[in-house]
């Protein structure tokens, strides 16, 4: 059998046009590109895109952008881009952070020779800071000259130069839009340090800053950062004005989504409708009986994309010997709960004799770390034990549909009713 692999992989890139738009995102982003292209603030203004990892946060963003320049055909709008995850330290995080706004203003010469030259400035302050070990943080922000001698670096001192530059704006007829992403994957100092960033360089006239982030993740950096503050979510407070969650992918968008990256495993593979329709129909079938399975098995995007990438591997090579909904449940169990999925390694003697057959005689060499005889399904218990009730109740389902047998041995060590 022939399996052509370049078919195989999925990609987890954003997108960067809504015609793209596989999971209902365009709609909500040409709404907020709107509002925010209506914006002419004085001061700075910060907007957060809220979700998990993983929901498509970048790409709506993406989606924005579009939009918004599209709506600005006159060009007053500069967009500044910042990926703080790029880089290592704290000081890279805020000298690469200030040097694209230096950057991308300095590009429209339209906006007078009073900015240029500041920037031109501001520029040069900025790469000799950059190279002195013994200038703080908050001293390169320009937000105070109480440990560095401003006067060695031949120049204005930053705070006058900041003063300029947003005199500049002030006075110029364009706005910045300032997309920050992926806070959420910095540590928690580095976290910090960039929203005091925002803060600070936040008193930039005529800036809107988008950020995207899950913002209890960041919540929960700030609140251990600093403990002394009443919560992660006050203190976002403050230099957030506008928090929007990104609504969760519906389920059929969802499985649309995984059933078309998925049909591309076959290499056409004639019985592939009718393995989909399968494997629809057991998603179906728990809808409204017990749980949607589906976006609990596949909640994200990114985790449609993270189990196509890992069947192009696994699954190809040998689909024609396995049965494809039990596998894929195995794989998604692999890839989303390890330890559940080694617990039903170590036991597959347990589940897969005839259910039927005398349960206590099961697997008699394993022992617990106490020594004593522990049927496998045991271990399979511990791990479900640490679930919430909802994940348990949903790992119940899959463990009975794949073996049949779970069920004996659930009872057996639940409800004793094999003596």
């Amino acid at each position: 059998m022939t399996i052509n692999m370049g078919l195989a992989s999925a990609s987890d890139s954003p997108r960067e046009n809504p015609r793209d738009d596989e999971l209902g995102h365009a709609y909500y982003a040409e709404k907020i590109a709107d509002a925010l292209f209506k914006l002419n603030p004085k001061d700075s203004y910060s907007v957060s895109i809220n979700a998990p990892w993983g929901s498509g946060k970048t790409t709506f963003a993406n989606f924005i952008l579009h939009y918004m320049k599209e709506k600005d055909e006159d060009q007053k709008l500069i967009f500044i881009r910042f990926d703080p995850w790029l880089y290592s330290s704290t000081d890279q995080i805020i000298n690469y952070f200030m040097s694209e706004v230096i950057k991308e203003v300095s590009r429209v010469h339209a906006v007078g020779k009073n900015l240029n030259k500041a920037m031109s400035i501001l520029r040069e302050a900025n790469k000799i800071i950059a190279e002195r070990d013994d200038v703080p943080f908050w001293a390169k922000l320009g937000l105070t000259t109480l440990t560095f001698d401003w006067t060695s670096l031949r120049r204005s001192d930053l705070i006058t130069l900041f003063g300029e530059v947003c005199s500049s704006l002030e006075r110029a007829d364009k706005r910045l839009l300032i997309l920050v992403d992926d806070i959420d994957r910095l540590d928690q100092n580095e976290c910090q340090m960039v929203l005091t960033a925002i803060k600070a360089i936040g008193k930039l006239p005529k800036t809107i800053y988008l950020i995207l982030c899950d913002m209890e993740i960041v919540g929960r950096m700030i609140k251990a950062y600093n403990p002394s503050v009443v919560s992660g979510h006050e203190y976002l407070k403050k230099i957030v004005q506008f928090q929007f969650d990104l609504p969760a992918t519906e389920s059929p968008r969802l499985k649309s989504y995984f059933f078309k990256r998925f049909e591309g495993l076959f290499d056409r593979r004639s019985d592939c409708h009718e393995i989909c329709q399968q494997i629809n129909i057991f998603f179906d079938a728990y809808q409204y009986s017990v749980e949607e399975l589906f976006p609990f098995l596949l909640d994200t995007p990114r985790a449609v994309v993270r189990l196509i990438n890992a069947l192009s591997l696994t699954y190809r090579p040998i689909w024609d010997e396995i049965d494809t909904l039990d596998f894929l449940l195995l794989e998604i169990l692999r890839l989303d709960h390890p330890e559940l999925y080694e617990a039903i390694r170590d036991s597959y003697f347990d589940l897969l004799e005839n259910p039927y057959q005398d349960i206590k005689q099961s697997s008699p060499d394993m022992k617990n770390h106490s020594g004593e005889d522990l049927l496998g399904v045991d271990l399979i218990d511990r791990c479900l034990n640490e679930c919430t009730d909802k994940d348990r109740r949903i790992l119940h389902i899959i463990l009975m549909f794949l073996f049949p047998k779970y069920v004996y041995l659930y009872q057996y060590i639940h409800l004793n009713i094999c003596q």
